[in-house]
């Protein structure tokens, strides 16, 4: 009497398709749930970092704005000197042949 199956073949199958769609539809929803949260915590932490980034790339425009005007200055100065050791030069005779 325990070997029957009252069960007919065709309503288990069913069953078993169902409890399968079940869970591949609860995974599909909780890796879509994943994602959206995902998404919306670096949407978050980008807009979060946003202001530091646009401030470093203020400063490094203006960074490179003084190492401009520096190099500017640096060669100003190169010929300054060259001056300045002509004009000693002159001032000293016996350096003239």
């Amino acid at each position: 009497m325990a070997d029957i199956d009252l069960i007919p073949a065709d309503y288990a199958a069913l069953r078993q398709w169902r409890r399968r769609l079940t869970q591949i539809a609860s995974l599909l929803l909780l890796l879509t749930l994943m994602t959206i949260g995902a998404r919306a915590w670096l949407g978050w932490r980008i807009a979060v970092e946003r202001p530091a980034v646009e401030a470093l790339l203020e400063a490094d425009k203006a960074a490179q704005a003084r190492r401009t005007q520096l190099n500017g200055l640096n060669n100003r100065s190169l010929g300054v000197n060259a001056q300045l050791t002509a004009l000693q030069g002159w001032r000293d005779g016996s350096r003239w042949p």
